[in-house]
């Protein structure tokens, strides 16, 4: 069994996009996946496929900007895959508008999502890498 047989990695906004298709590229590689979005539909059809083409695949719905969330995410992370060595931070919230007539909340959703999303991601799943010396972190970040 090579090491990323072994490797347990997650996505988050894994439900479509570009994080579907990290999702598939990392167990195609072997990585028993946490296939995570907000939208439970999605990571489960995200997670479908995985399995479909022969890999370990978890959905697992979630708002990482929400800490409970983030907390039933690594339950479930733990429970059902084991050590997460590859975490990606994809999740990401578009609300497109001009910007002068962005309101404040929608503003807030996009920083919630985007920038503390990130953080208590990492800061849930940075401690058991660091401890074993092993793993990646990749942040996502895009422009429509």
């Amino acid at each position: 069994m090579s090491p990323a047989e072994r490797s347990g990695a997650i996505i988050t906004g894994a439900g479509s996009g570009i994080g579907r298709a990290i999702a598939l590229r990392l167990a195609a590689d072997g990585h028993a996946v946490v296939v995570n979005d907000i939208d439970a539909g999605r990571a489960g059809a995200t997670a479908d496929a995985i399995m479909t083409a022969g890999g370990r695949a978890v959905a697992v719905a979630g708002d990482v900007s929400d800490e409970a969330d983030v907390g039933a995410i690594a339950k479930a992370a733990a429970d059902r895959i084991g050590a997460i060595d590859v975490l990606v931070n994809n999740a990401g919230h578009v609300h497109q508008t001009r910007f002068e007539h962005m309101a404040t909340a929608d503003f807030d959703r996009i920083f919630a999502v985007h920038v503390r999303g990130t953080f208590l991601m990492m800061r849930r799943f940075l401690p058991a890498m660091l401890e074993r010396k092993h793993g990646s972190i990749g942040n996502i970040a895009s422009l429509l």
